[in-house]
C-alpha cells in the first residue's frame, strides 16, 4: 500500500509558524513540510507545531 503524502486538508494554507517563521505544510510524516528538519538552512519545527499529530495519523495505534 502506498503512503499518502498530500498535505493535511484541515490545515489553513499559507500559515506561517510563529517560532520558525517559515510556511508549514503538514503532510504524512512531514514529507512536504519545510519545517521537517531535512532542508538545508531550516531547522525542524515539529516540536512546536500545532499540527504535529496531523502529520502522524498513526499515533493512536501506539496507545495501550
Amino acid at each position: 500500500m502506498e503512503k499518502d503524502i498530500r498535505p493535511v486538508k484541515e490545515y489553513p494554507e499559507g500559515c506561517i509558524d510563529p517560532w520558525c517563521e517559515i510556511p508549514l505544510t503538514p503532510s504524512f510524516h512531514g514529507e512536504m513540510c519545510l519545517g521537517n528538519g531535512e532542508h538545508p538552512g531550516l531547522e525542524c519545527c515539529c516540536d512546536a507545531c500545532d499540527y504535529y499529530l496531523a502529520c502522524f495519523p498513526d499515533w493512536s495505534s501506539f496507545l495501550l
